[in-house]
């Protein structure tokens, strides 16, 4: 009967220890799970953080693209009103321009009248 018993205390003792070896190594997994989930959750504050930096950056491009659409805007327009100007002035120059029998008529009274020519040229 002792005999039976010890055998029997044998097996419960070697059961223990297989589960004592299992729970060994599921605590050792779950360490690892742990450390894994940690590292993921380390990434993936990361991750937003980067997110955060690359929306901030995106605003301040959004502004630096406004302020030079409207620098490009106004130089645009500057333009167009210099080109006004300058299109004004032209017609100006070219009212006072005499034309070709103008000048014609301005030689012949030059020639008869000394040096109204050469003044004009001067």
């Amino acid at each position: 009967f002792l005999c039976g018993l010890f055998e029997a205390l044998k097996q419960m003792d070697a059961e223990v220890q297989s589960v004592k070896t299992d729970n060994a190594r599921l605590a050792e997994d779950v360490k690892e799970a742990s450390h894994a989930v940690s590292a993921s959750s380390q990434k993936a504050l990361e991750m937003q953080l980067d997110l955060a930096s690359l929306h901030v950056a995106e605003a301040s491009l959004k502004e630096q693209v406004h302020s030079l659409d409207v620098q490009l805007s106004q130089s645009v327009l500057d333009t167009l009103e210099r080109e006004r100007h300058t299109h004004t002035h032209l017609e100006q120059i070219e009212k006072r321009v005499p034309t070709a029998s103008e000048v014609s008529a301005m030689k012949q009274r030059g020639g008869k009248g000394g040096t109204t020519g050469g003044e004009d040229n001067a």
